[in-house]
């Protein structure tokens, strides 16, 4: 709930600053560039997060002035109801923040088709987020997508490995493991996996199982029988091709209400391995081993997708390599704390694109800037030169421009379309703790 409200002041304080500019025209004049509301947001949540989840969708819409449709997870409708009350108690017109409920194959489409929805926004598998792309493209929706990770985590042998491993077991079980950027693979230093694969099996057997009301449980059910299944599945299907489960790996015998599965380590992991391919979405953890670095990080890099991705060293020159080789939207340096609403939150790769569901940046990708040529002082418009004349080192000064300062001469470029480089870049946040 907390970073949810965080969501919302964070937001709201940059809807003060979303401003225009005036850019000095080379030909004549001046631009003036405003950003203008995309129109409406259909925005998708899934239920793992249900109050934080779609906090991160209808902020930084209301900051940009777009309105808003949540369809929201069938698992957790109520909660979204609530938000939609709270926006309402603290002063959002009527219809600018709605709840769509239904069941996705009905809704869906219906909003989908609209024309006039101009942008979706989607936390979600990478499955669907690509089946909502390609019908975003029949209408020429602008779409954020937060997909599915399958974040490594890299322990360096000169981290410290008790600590590492106690951060790595409470938000690898955190959730029961159902949490988008959770560690799904530790690739482990020869000369620590011994001790990391001890710390991390005593954490896993000190968890207790129960009621997440129950003040003394530390972990909760998985949220559906599906899920639990796949997840039994995958462990029997991991020990199968060679792992050792050293802790947890089936249903616990005193559970028998509720879709629990318990806390699981597993230690020998080949990479040939389903489980580290796939987000297992539950509480298993995959421990494999590296001597070298440089392998370490190509074996992170092995899969398409790339949301989160962890790493844990007393190295500054190894905390430099892993927040450069690691390829993730995300980057956390011997700590799991990445997630701010003042900085980008999303993926690369099959993980996610066009806009990330926090900071600076993302206000923006809910805007449209429209740029207004105004004519010079004597109202004069002067020609542009020919495309085909371009400034550099051999030719000083085009037709139709103004000079170049001196020093360094001036390159322009005549090429139509020309994306923003903005747009061909991504900013990845690595958090490094205090």
């Amino acid at each position: 709930m907390a970073i949810a409200i965080e969501q919302f002041e964070w937001f709201a304080g940059e809807a003060e600053r979303l401003f225009g500019e005036t850019i000095p025209s080379r030909q004549s004049g001046r631009l003036q560039a405003v950003p203008e509301p995309v129109g409406i947001v259909a925005a998708f949540t899934a239920w793992n997060f249900p109050v934080k989840l779609i906090a991160r969708k209808i902020a930084p819409a209301l900051a940009a002035g777009c309105p808003v449709i949540c369809r929201p997870s069938e698992q957790t409708p109520l909660t979204s109801m609530l938000i939609a009350h709270a926006c309402m108690e603290g002063g959002a017109p009527a219809g600018v923040v709605q709840m769509l409920h239904g069941p996705a194959d009905l809704v869906t489409p219906l909003l989908m088709a609209a024309e006039e929805v101009r942008k979706i926004s989607l936390t979600g598998s990478t499955r669907v987020g690509k089946l909502l792309l390609a019908q975003a493209a029949q209408t020429a929706k602008r779409a954020s997508m937060e997909l599915g990770g399958r974040a490594p985590v890299v322990v360096c042998e000169d981290a410290d490995v008790d600590a590492a491993a106690a951060q790595c077991a409470v938000f690898k079980y955190r959730n029961a493991g159902q949490v988008c950027i959770a560690p799904n693979r530790f690739y482990v230093h020869a000369d620590v996996a011994s001790r990391f694969t001890e710390r991390m099996v005593e954490a896993a057997c000190a968890l207790v199982l129960g009621d997440s009301q129950d003040a003394g449980t530390t972990m909760g059910p998985l949220t559906l029988a599906s899920q639990r299944d796949r997840v039994e599945a995958l462990c029997a299907e991991t020990v199968a091709d060679g792992a050792r489960c050293l802790a947890g790996g089936r249903r616990p015998a005193h559970r028998n209400k509720g879709f629990f599965f318990e806390p699981t380590a597993l230690a020998d992991v080949p990479d040939t391995a389903r489980i580290m391919r796939d987000e297992p979405f539950g509480p298993l953890a995959p421990i494999a081993v590296f001597c070298d670095l440089d392998d370490a990080l190509e074996r992170a890099n092995s899969t398409p997708y790339g949301l989160a991705a962890y790493g844990f060293t007393a190295s500054q020159k190894k905390a430099e390599a892993l927040s450069r080789g690691l390829r993730a939207g995300m980057a956390g340096i011997n700590t799991f704390m990445i997630a701010h609403a003042e900085a980008p939150f999303g993926g690369i790769g099959h993980s996610g694109m066009a806009g990330k569901g926090a900071g600076r940046r993302q206000t923006i990708t809910w805007t449209s800037s429209s740029p207004t040529s105004w004519p010079s002082d004597d109202g004069r418009v002067r020609q542009p030169a020919a495309p085909d004349l371009v400034a550099g080192p051999d030719r000083r000064q085009r037709p139709g421009l103004p000079a170049p300062r001196s020093g360094r001469p001036r390159r322009w470029s005549l090429q139509a379309g020309i994306p923003s480089p903005s747009t061909c870049s991504t900013a990845r946040p690595t958090t490094l703790p205090s």
